[in-house]
C-alpha cells in the first residue's frame, strides 16, 4: 500500500513537471488609465520598478562625513555602487546613479554630520537579483569605508533576497504525513490490516509485552525514507509549480 502512494505521489510530480504549461507574472488592462500610467513609468523610470539597496554610513564619534578626508571615501562608495549598478541592471536605458548623500539639499545626512546614507538602485526585483552580486557589492563597499573607520551597513529591499523554504518545507512533509496517515494503512496480514504505521511501529516497540524492537526500528527507517523521499521530490519539482511574485516568465 505504501508502495502505491508513492508510486502515485511521483506520477503526480512527473506530470505536473512535464505538463504545467508556463506562469506569467504580468498584469495589463489595456487601454485605462491606470495601465497608461504604468506604461509611462515603466518608460521614463524602468528603475524605480527593481529593488533599491539602502547604504547607510557612519563616521566615528566626533567625526563628520562631510569631512575632507571623510568625503573622499563616501565618494568611492558612491563610485562603487554606480558601477555595480550599470553591470547588475538588465537594461542600461534603466540606470539611475546614486545620488550624493552629502549635499545639504538631499536630506540624507543627519544633523551633527555623522550618518549619512544613499540608495542604490537596481531594474529588478529581489527576488530576480543575485545574491552574489548583492554580497560582493556589500563587501567592496564595507572595504572601502573600513580605510577610513567608517561604519558601513545596508536594509533595504534588495537587502532581503529570495525567500528560502529550506527546513519548513521538510516540516511541511512531515505535517503532511500526519495529516494524511488514514492513507497508510498496513496490510501485512489480516491482525494488523487498517492499523496505522505509527500505531504498529508503536504496538511492536512498546506494547503488549513483547517487544520487537528492532522491527519496529525498522519500519521507522522506513517511514523515514519516505518522508526523505517526499521531501527530495518536492525540492526537485518545486520549480515547476511554486510561483514567486516577481519571477520571470
Amino acid at each position: 500500500m505504501i508502495s502505491s502512494w508513492v508510486v502515485i505521489i511521483v506520477a503526480l510530480i512527473g506530470l505536473n513537471a512535464a505538463f504545467h504549461g508556463e506562469l506569467i507574472n504580468d498584469f495589463k488592462v489595456p487601454g485605462t488609465d491606470f495601465q497608461k500610467a504604468t506604461d509611462l513609468i515603466n518608460a521614463k523610470f524602468g528603475a524605480q520598478k527593481g529593488a533599491a539597496l539602502r547604504v547607510v554610513i557612519a563616521a566615528p564619534e566626533g567625526q563628520r562625513l562631510d569631512s575632507a578626508a571623510n568625503a573622499a571615501v563616501v565618494q568611492r562608495m558612491r563610485a562603487r555602487a554606480d558601477q555595480s549598478i550599470k553591470s547588475i541592471d538588465q537594461n542600461p536605458a534603466n540606470y539611475a546613479a546614486v545620488g550624493n548623500p552629502l549635499d545639504k539639499n538631499a536630506g540624507q545626512l543627519s544633523q551633527d554630520g555623522r550618518i549619512a546614507f544613499f540608495d542604490t538602485q537596481f531594474d529588478q526585483t529581489s527576488w530576480e537579483l543575485k545574491r552574489a552580486d548583492i554580497v560582493k557589492l556589500e563587501d567592496s563597499l564595507r572595504a572601502i569605508g573600513a580605510g577610513q573607520n567608517l561604519q558601513v551597513e545596508f536594509t533595504g529591499e534588495a537587502e532581503g533576497g529570495q525567500p528560502n523554504s529550506g527546513a519548513s518545507e521538510i516540516l511541511g512533509i512531515i505535517a503532511a504525513v500526519k495529516t494524511f496517515e488514514p492513507g497508510l494503512f498496513i496490510k501485512l496480514n489480516p491482525r494488523t490490516s487498517g492499523t496505522f504505521l505509527q500505531v504498529l511501529i508503536y504496538g511492536n516497540a512498546f506494547a503488549g509485552g513483547n517487544s520487537k524492537m528492532g522491527y519496529a526500528s525498522a519500519m521507522s527507517w522506513i517511514m523515514l525514507a519516505i518522508i526523505l523521499l517526499l521531501t527530495l521530490l518536492t525540492f526537485r519539482g518545486s520549480a515547476a509549480f511554486v510561483f514567486y511574485e516577481g519571477e520571470r516568465s
